[in-house]
């Protein structure tokens, strides 16, 4: 296998075992780089689940996948999580079907105070963004609202840490920890909730190796202190990152600015406003059709739950603001 600068750079993203290594004699080495034991479990599972085989170590499984996948840009890797925590963030995205986001309790007397609030500070880009993507500031002010509190949680994740996880996740190894903490989770776990987790753990490292493409268009053609912004980003568990929580895909295809030629600040609340009236336009929202922007939101996050509370709390901000127009 030949190793590339990129190669050599993505060894720093898989944790404290990979950094190790530097500083091992001859004999460690070899025993640090042989591939994990994978000793039978309660969860071993048939070979009907469909799990790859591999002599690869989980890191030269990950390294593989990069250097055939054509990245664009100079992506440059590091991170600081330890194994334990890769084997964290694996679970916690693979396993996310196995629990159901509650958002009902967004929707509180203080949550609309924050959004007037927001609106009120906003409120020129608002305007800007209303007349240029036709979607009502009360409705990005919504999700902003209950994506992060305006900026308050972010979210803590080095986000190549997160897609760096999820790049091994399909490897044999980690797929067999991934079943192991479903069966901690779900003692009573069948073929079907077993073959989900494997399934789950392919399409998420495909998924991140999609997301590292991004990375790379990211900061392609940008400058150092551009590039070392992005490359440094903190992002949630699911490698989302700034007010609107895009993945860089999205960052990609839908994150735009009203402030000129410059690189687009998730962290900015106008930039934030701006991107989130340009997805959803771009998702077909239409202010006049209620199913149009049930649709949109389900394409910004896969649950009705959370369209439905966005479109709650913008509906009760709207008809506030009527009764202020129309004492």
């Amino acid at each position: 296998m030949q190793f590339n600068f990129r190669t050599i750079l993505f060894l720093g993203i898989c944790g404290a075992t990979v950094l190790s290594l530097l500083s091992k004699p001859a004999d460690a080495l070899e025993a640090a780089t042989a591939l994990p034991s994978q000793s039978p479990s309660p969860a071993a599972s048939p070979a009907t689940l469909d799990i790859p085989q591999t002599q690869l170590t989980p890191e030269a499984w990950a390294i593989e996948k990069l250097n055939a996948s054509q990245l664009p840009g100079k992506v440059l890797f590091k991170a600081d999580a330890s194994p334990e925590k890769v084997e964290q963030a694996i679970a916690l995205n693979v396993l996310g079907f196995l629990y159901q986001a509650d958002y009902s309790r967004q929707d509180t007397a203080d949550a609309l105070k924050k959004c007037r609030a927001f609106l009120k500070a906003h409120q020129k880009v608002f305007r800007y963004a209303a007349k240029k993507y036709s979607i009502a500031p009360e409705s990005i002010a919504a999700l902003l609202w209950v994506e992060t509190k305006f900026g308050k949680r972010t979210g803590t994740h080095s986000l190549i840490n997160v897609y760096s996880a999820l790049l091994m996740a399909d490897h044999p190894f980690y797929i067999q920890k991934t079943l192991d903490e479903l069966i901690k989770k779900k003692p009573d776990a069948d073929y079907t909730l077993k073959k989900k987790a494997v399934d789950r753990s392919k399409s998420k490292a495909a998924w991140a190796l999609d997301q590292f493409k991004a990375i790379g268009l990211m900061i392609q053609h940008k400058n150092a202190k551009t590039r070392r912004w992005i490359l440094n980003i903190k992002a949630s568990y699911a490698g989302a990152f700034g007010y609107p929580q895009f993945i860089p895909s999205s960052y990609v295809q839908y994150a735009v600015t009203g402030r000129g030629k410059v690189a687009v600040d998730l962290y900015r609340a106008d930039d934030a406003i701006m991107s989130v009236g340009h997805f959803l336009s771009q998702k077909g929202w239409d202010e006049d059709s209620e199913d149009s922007k049930v649709k949109a939101l389900y394409e910004y996050n896969h649950s009705k739950d959370y369209g439905a509370i966005i479109l709650q709390i913008s509906g009760e901000l709207r008809q506030k603001k009527a009764i202020h127009a129309n004492p």
